[in-house]
């Protein structure tokens, strides 16, 4: 696997309170739209806060799609995109490993197409065996800098059908979502 450059950006925090304000409901607005899953956590004295919950489960999703066509758009975006693991207070927040450190908490660019190869091979080799260690998080989110959409790459699979020349099977691949922004960009 080629090396591919990966900056963190200085902006970091600035660049992560937009994402939260166009991409993620707010603690408030979860809790009324899932009042009920609310409701049964806690009466089990289950702790639930924003901080215990991935990014996508606070998202409006627009629709889910394979691996295979979440890769093949970010190989078709021209130049670079930005990414962001879970939100560092996330218990299970795995961070992005670079030069031999885990960055959490910030905001990485990279070019799309490379980003986009780095997160199929890092994938299918930890689908061949869990103990290879990755650079990348199992729950990563890539947007660019207009932060229309955010493609995410979950750490779950999923089943789809997919036809072949001897009909249709059913096929496991990598749960990947795709999210539309709240509001237009800010100028």
């Amino acid at each position: 696997m080629k090396e591919i450059k990966i900056e963190i950006l200085e902006n970091s925090d600035e660049i992560k309170k937009e994402f939260s304000e166009r991409f993620l409901l707010t603690w408030k607005e979860f809790k009324s739209e899932n009042n009920e899953l609310v409701k049964l956590m806690t009466g089990k004295n289950y702790t639930l806060s924003s901080e215990l919950i991935h990014f996508y489960e606070r998202m409006a999703i627009s629709k889910e799609c394979t691996f295979e066509s979440a890769l093949k758009r970010l190989k078709n975006k021209e130049g670079y995109v930005l990414f962001i693991s879970e939100d560092e207070k996330f218990p299970e927040c795995e961070g992005i490993f670079i030069d031999g450190v885990i960055h959490k908490g910030k905001v990485f660019e990279a070019k799309a197409s490379s980003l986009a190869d780095l997160i199929e091979y890092e994938w299918n080799e930890f689908m061949k065996n869990e103990d290879f260690i990755r650079s990348l998080p199992l729950d990563l989110y890539v947007f660019d800098e207009a932060m229309k959409k955010v493609i995410v790459f979950t750490g779950d699979t999923a089943f789809y059908d997919e036809e072949t020349d001897e009909g249709e099977i059913e096929v496991e691949t990598r749960l990947c979502l795709s999210c539309k922004s709240r509001m237009s960009k800010k100028h």
